[in-house]
């Protein structure tokens, strides 16, 4: 299902005709147990609220901890390395999918909007395909305190929105929930499947119209939406038919490593080991 749920978005991305600002922000859930929360950046429409990509992170345990707690915390990072700086790189990897996707749909303007968080502005300023567009002038970036009201009139309400759904209909998100992701290919498999349900088959508005969805407010012709969501169901979808999104085909060839079950390390210890045989 992940598979088909990736394939069918890539093929759709294409036909996206509308030219709105980008929300982005990061979405903190756990995976294995709490001394392992992540963060999913997620970059939504802000005014069609359509789910365009997401990128991960796996960051350390914040917040006031009792000394038990904090020696299990310390114990738990001597285990498995976490890079300071994943929120950062993550983001980064974000922004130069937006761009990617801004040029397949002939877009030339980039219009983001993000809280305040320091990490974001130094993803950016490291960002060498963001300058392209931050030197034609076609680059503006909108900061909002995260403590605004979360209503529909702050501007970012696209990914309040977001955090809201995920956290209602996915319940290894839910707070205080004893229901969490075991591993984290597994976890954003989940993800990308409800993004498909989210931009190509739930209703826009559920009190207004109900036949209007969020790629159809995307600016995706509706039976074109509507031909992949039946081959999604009836027919195999592989992926050499498509260029997928990097964070997409990283889910796909299950890339990321889970904590306490791979090492952080494996996937470059083993192509070290390949080509020691090879030499």
């Amino acid at each position: 299902m992940a598979s088909q749920a990736i394939i069918a978005h890539s093929f759709l991305l294409r036909y996206i005709s509308t030219d709105e600002p980008i929300v982005c922000d990061g979405f903190q859930s756990v995976v294995q147990n709490f001394y392992f929360p992540n963060n999913i950046n997620i970059a939504i429409g802000k005014n069609t609220q359509y789910f365009y990509s997401l990128t991960y992170a796996q960051i350390k345990r914040a917040g006031l901890l009792t000394d038990k707690q904090k020696s299990k915390k310390q114990m738990y990072e001597e285990m498995y390395h976490i890079d300071y700086k994943a929120i950062e790189n993550s983001f980064s990897e974000l922004i130069s999918i937006i761009i990617n996707i801004l040029k397949i749909n002939n877009k030339h303007l980039l219009m983001l909007y993000t809280d305040k968080k320091p990490e974001y502005s130094a993803a950016l300023k490291a960002n060498k395909q963001l300058h392209e567009f931050i030197n034609s002038g076609n680059f503006h970036h909108i900061k909002i305190s995260s403590k605004e009201p979360r209503t529909i009139n702050n501007p970012l309400f696209a990914v309040n929105y977001m955090d809201r759904q995920f956290r209602k209909d996915l319940s290894e998100h839910v707070y205080r929930s004893i229901c969490f992701g075991r591993n984290v290919n597994n976890q954003l498999e989940r993800m990308v499947i409800y993004r498909f349900y989210h931009n190509y088959i739930k209703s826009f508005r559920v009190r207004k119209n109900k036949t209007l969805t969020h790629s159809d407010m995307a600016g995706i012709p509706s039976n074109i939406r509507s031909y992949y969501v039946k081959r999604f169901f009836n027919e195999r979808l592989f992926q050499t038919q498509i260029c997928m999104l990097p964070t997409d085909q990283k889910i796909l060839n299950r890339s990321y490593p889970s904590p306490l079950i791979e090492s952080p390390y494996a996937h470059r210890e083993n192509s070290n080991i390949k080509e020691s045989k090879i030499a």
